[in-house]
């Protein structure tokens, strides 16, 4: 059994899962993602790391809440596909650097020289209009393959 079955399976359904309301939703996401930050380490970016991943699924949550709501041209649902998925990936590449840095000081520098706030720490850093190209060509490499025909067997 993976981590993520039994944070899922024991911790988010006994506190109630997906039944209530968004906001009781997003209070058992949050406290799923903080003790599964806490399982991987006693440190305060292991909870960083859990905090943030809870945040990025609470605010999944809400918007899937407001999003039927808002009146937007159907012309802008493909575009609102790929912001999605860019600012998707950007928040857990930022949100992972908590739980490979050292410190959350290490993180913060690290985050803001690929955001280009300031220049990198002395490591290799790819700035976000890098990250953005990576994520766009992954995506579009993934779209291909779906598209390619199965071999017959």
């Amino acid at each position: 059994m993976s981590l993520s079955f039994w944070l899922r399976d024991y911790l988010y359904i006994l506190l109630g899962g997906n039944r209530g309301g968004a906001l009781f939703i997003c209070r058992n996401l949050m406290i799923t993602m903080l003790l599964g930050g806490l399982w991987h380490g006693a440190a305060w970016n292991y909870v960083v790391w859990g905090a943030l991943h809870g945040v990025g699924l609470c605010a999944n949550k809400l918007w899937h809440e407001v999003r039927p709501h808002l009146p937007v041209p159907t012309q802008l649902h493909r575009g609102g596909h790929v912001a999605a998925v860019v600012l998707t990936q950007l928040w857990v590449t930022l949100a992972w650097l908590h739980f490979r840095c050292d410190s959350a000081a290490q993180a913060n520098e690290v985050a803001a020289a690929i955001l280009g706030l300031r220049p990198h720490p002395g490591v290799a850093v790819l700035p976000v209009e890098g990250c953005i190209l990576a994520v766009g060509i992954d995506h579009m490499l993934g779209a291909i393959r779906l598209r390619l025909p199965m071999p017959p067997r």
